[in-house]
């Protein structure tokens, strides 16, 4: 029997090692780089399990969706921080001490509902913008970062073993590119999962991973402000109309009292600058009735209102035990008389009017010697000289990973929303683009080869118009849209639109691995150094 004392590895590499390298490289990118969001209460382990799981499949076939996740994540993140630290600042320069500069790890965990405030109501999320309203009334609790890392399950060994398979992929697909050898369409479409997986890392970087858990939060510094953040939020509307009861009474701060400032008009073109921040900026229609004409900002709008017309339920505010109190109903116009509901609805009792008008009072004591963020709390009417509170949801039930594109659940950050629907275009453009540049490799048939470079354009299309018309509607904004409900056609041709966005996505990754059913002999030749370099595959 002929013997040997050591044998070298073939030269070369198989179909199943190439396979088995991309998938593992595939997965464990896409699964390592995933931070969710805290799931909401009472949620099952099967059910996190579930929704990591169409995570996954997001990050494989559309993965400019997550990364746009990512980045709306780290902008309100870095907002918030940003806030805080004006805050602070602010408080050096008046009192002569600041207070605690929270780091990126505590406004990532604020952000994605890991902290929760015990109300009347129940436990609610308190939101990125609830926490911005604390520390803008010096409440803002102390939570320390070894709180929130305890929780956090990220593993600095995990992800080491992930950057090194990943770093592996790039540097033999750069190496194959400068010795002259094919790389397959698989290794490309891998390629790109690796560099969105790089860019979530950076963004994520300092989010906590897989907490299930979120603080309670408790102390009577801010205590006080929870009927008032709880009435602003959405979760405080009228559970049968869906409108914020809040909407139609006036609130007179505490040196107006004796000077009521609303004026007696006969006109019905109303100006209005609403809250940044306010859920009425996603429906304006829907917030105030029929509008007239944009104003010269984002937040700023004519309006028209029937003077004189109070929607049935609110006639109830005029009674003389209401009279009293500093949230008065209107009497020029009513903000609810649009609602198709109009003929029913809830109102606050007197008692609770009281709690809210406590939170408004704390709120509008700092103002006064900070008077520029009013426009952050409260909606402002100067043509009938009259404040708002402003309907922004401080208070949320969790914290949604990713809700839409209309409505990114980033609220007083909504100024940065077209930056974050820029990167989302512009991914979909370098993942489109990435494919693309695979157009003159082999494939083992030409209808196949007409299928990727179709696809490929179809991806890189839709960045392209996603980038222009959102840089088309900012420029364009000062212009009102069309009323009336969508043109069924329309969306007939929108859904079809979607629907062929994802037949390309799913064919690009199907064609990856089946187009190595006739790939060329050198596609299994490897740089003789890429063997040496750990990985696994």
């Amino acid at each position: 029997m002929e013997t040997t004392n050591w044998q070298s590895e073939p030269d070369g590499r198989g179909t199943f090692s190439l396979i088995f390298s991309c998938i593992i490289t595939l997965v464990f990118c896409v699964w390592s780089a995933l931070h969710l969001n805290v799931p909401p209460p009472n949620s099952s382990s099967k059910r996190r399990a579930l929704e990591k799981t169409c995570w996954v499949f997001y990050g494989i076939f559309a993965p400019e969706l997550v990364v746009a996740t990512a980045a709306s994540q780290y902008i309100a993140a870095r907002w918030l921080k940003r806030e805080i630290e004006m805050d602070n600042e602010y408080k050096e320069k008046t009192v002569g001490s600041g207070g605690e500069t929270w780091t990126m790890t505590q406004c990532f965990n604020a952000v994605m509902g890991g902290l929760t405030v015990t109300g009347p109501q129940g436990r609610f999320t308190l939101s990125a913008e609830g926490t911005r309203l604390l520390s803008f009334i010096d409440a803002l609790p102390t939570i320390a970062t070894s709180q929130i890392q305890d929780k956090s399950k990220a593993d600095g060994l995990a992800k080491s073993v992930v950057c090194i398979q990943a770093a592996w992929m790039m540097a033999q697909i750069i190496a194959r590119l400068i010795n002259g050898l094919p790389v397959s369409l698989l290794e490309i479409n891998t390629c790109g999962h690796v560099i969105c997986a790089f860019v979530l890392y950076l963004l994520w970087w300092s989010k906590p991973l897989d907490l299930q858990d979120p603080l309670i939060l408790e102390g009577s510094a801010f205590e006080e402000m929870l009927p008032f953040m709880f009435a602003s939020s959405q979760i405080g509307a009228d559970s049968r109309t869906g409108i914020n009861k809040l909407r139609c009474l006036r609130y007179v701060g505490p040196a107006e009292v004796d000077h009521p400032q609303e004026l007696k008009q006969d006109s019905t073109l109303i100006f209005s600058e609403i809250s940044i921040g306010s859920t009425g900026l996603r429906d304006m229609s829907e917030f105030l009735g029929r509008k007239a004409s944009f104003g010269g900002k984002d937040h700023a709008f004519l309006f028209k209102v029937g003077v004189g017309e109070i929607s049935p339920p609110c006639l109830s505010y005029f009674a003389d035990e209401y009279q009293s109190l500093r949230l008065r109903h209107g009497e020029v116009y009513c903000r609810q008389f649009m609602a198709p509901q109009q003929e029913s609805g809830e109102i606050f009792s007197t008692e609770y009017l009281s709690l809210i008008i406590k939170g408004a009072d704390r709120i509008w004591t700092k103002l006064a010697a900070r008077p520029s963020y009013a426009r952050y709390f409260f909606t402002a009417s100067p043509t009938i000289k009259s404040y708002f509170i402003g309907e922004t949801d401080y208070l949320i039930k969790s914290a949604p990973n990713f809700p839409s594109l209309t409505n990114l659940s980033l609220g007083q950050v909504n100024i940065s929303r077209d930056t974050l629907r820029y990167v989302f275009g512009f991914t979909a453009m370098a993942y489109g683009g990435l494919h693309l540049s695979g157009w003159n490799h082999h494939f083992p048939s030409r209808v196949e080869r007409m299928l990727w470079i179709v696809s490929s354009i179809a991806i890189t299309g839709s960045g392209m118009l996603l980038w222009a018309f959102f840089a088309m509607r900012k420029l364009l904004r000062k212009t009102p849209p069309v009323q009336g409900e969508p043109d069924p056609v329309l969306k007939w041709i929108y859904c079809g639109i979607i629907f062929m966005l994802v037949l390309v996505r799913v064919f690009l990754v199907v064609e990856a691995f089946i187009s190595l059913r006739d790939a060329p002999t050198l596609l299994y030749t490897t740089p003789e150094w890429s063997d040496f370099f750990p990985h696994l595959g």
